[in-house]
């Protein structure tokens, strides 16, 4: 019975990670993607690193965008949702932070902590877990 409940609550937090990466693409500012899940192309892809590389943002767009849109793209990074895909999340987060450019960036800057606050105060109860596992990773710049 308890098996069946955690496998309950998976899938639900699947789902939410899954509709995070569709909000991902409707936000102003965000790196729209141009190979994600669910095109053609992805199916293509025959490796969980060649997926990694395909969605690495290029530095020269990465460098310009503001730590706003920076937040935004990696709440709503297509492959996000691998956190849960380990037997803790501080260790999913960890990997994802090492396989995600973005998330290197957005860890570096110093209102990282502020933008991630920000949007935590406008998204859905179902958003804001994955922007709680996120600002555990950020610190926190008090002025």
């Amino acid at each position: 019975m308890i098996i069946k409940a955690l496998y309950t609550i998976a899938l639900l937090l699947l789902q939410c990670c899954l509709v995070m990466a569709i909000i991902a693409q409707q936000q102003n500012g965000s790196y729209n993607w141009p190979l994600k899940p669910g095109m053609p192309e992805w199916k293509e892809l025959k490796t969980h690193k060649e997926m990694l590389e395909v969605l690495q943002i290029p530095n020269e767009i990465l460098i310009k965008m503001d730590t706003k849109d920076l937040a935004h793209t990696c709440l709503n990074y297509p492959l996000f949702s691998d956190i849960w895909a380990f037997n803790n999340l501080q260790y999913g987060m960890d990997r994802a932070i090492s396989g995600f450019n973005g998330l290197q960036e957005l860890i570096e800057r110093d209102d990282a902590g502020i933008e991630l606050l920000a949007i935590y105060k406008t998204i859905g109860q179902r958003e804001r877990i994955m922007t709680i596992i996120m600002l555990q990773h950020i610190p926190m710049q008090y002025n």
